[in-house]
């Protein structure tokens, strides 16, 4: 008898018989915690249809959300927004055009070689560990920001974070603040 003894339920989803016994895969969803991916501060704004909202105003009823999808922009529904009590650190970008808040291992869109260069999905944190040189950000209109890594920096907070859930992956959410 096998039995299973992961930290969140599981759902048997297949079994196969191998040489070396019996094979069981069985399927797993963990709830989302604070630093998965796309969590931003109190502050920031989503582009809803129906214009910017405040993240913790996004209706997951009504609201369609902006998204950068195969390189152009496109309306989600939202699948579910996450509150969480406490990040406890943020990496925070404030330059000319740009100020947002987001937890560190949150992906940005941006280009850290100039202008020109290919535009890449970057860990925040790694913006902080960049030695001080341009990068940019893009703009919902193609436009590009250029903000300076001098201004990325670590915060210690102690206010919630909000991530809205969207389907299909590596989408990007287009917010400010």
């Amino acid at each position: 008898s096998i039995r299973w003894e992961g930290e969140h339920e599981g759902e048997v989803v297949a079994v196969h018989r191998t040489p070396e016994g019996v094979q069981v895969h069985v399927k797993t969803v963990e709830p989302m915690q604070v630093a998965d991916k796309l969590c931003f501060d109190r502050y920031t704004e989503v582009l809803t249809r129906r214009g910017w909202v405040l993240i913790q105003d996004v209706e997951l009823a009504t609201d369609e959300v902006c998204c950068l999808v195969e390189g152009a922009p496109a309306y989600l529904s939202p699948l579910a927004l996450h509150r969480y009590p406490n990040a406890e650190e943020m990496v925070e970008i404030f330059s000319e055009g740009v100020h947002i808040r987001v937890t560190p291992d949150h992906r940005l869109y941006v280009g850290v070689s100039g202008p020109d260069s290919t535009l890449h999905l970057v860990q925040a944190r790694a913006l902080v560990a960049i030695p001080e040189r341009l990068f940019w950000v893009q703009r919902l209109d193609g436009s590009l920001i250029v903000a300076n890594t001098s201004a990325a920096r670590s915060v210690r907070t102690d206010e919630a974070v909000y991530c809205v859930t969207v389907p299909g992956n590596d989408h990007v959410l287009y917010v400010r603040q």
